[in-house]
């Protein structure tokens, strides 16, 4: 989901409270794991996972 940091602060609360994982990069966030949701989720673009995403859902955002 894309927009200005008072959606994605929305977004992101909706989200965790759903029980879905985000990560925010700049002026996105994206819900990790809501392949099966059932439309609960905000209108955005959905795409698959990268490995990217695994990655950060693996391990955590920092590198330490």
């Amino acid at each position: 989901v894309y927009g200005p940091a008072a959606r994605l602060a929305q977004v992101e609360r909706d989200a965790h409270a759903a029980g879905y994982a985000t990560r925010r990069t700049g002026t996105s966030v994206a819900i990790l794991d809501a392949a099966g949701a059932d439309g609960a989720l905000p209108d955005g673009e959905r795409r698959p996972a990268a490995l990217e995403d695994v990655f950060v859902k693996l391990t955590g955002e920092e590198v330490a």
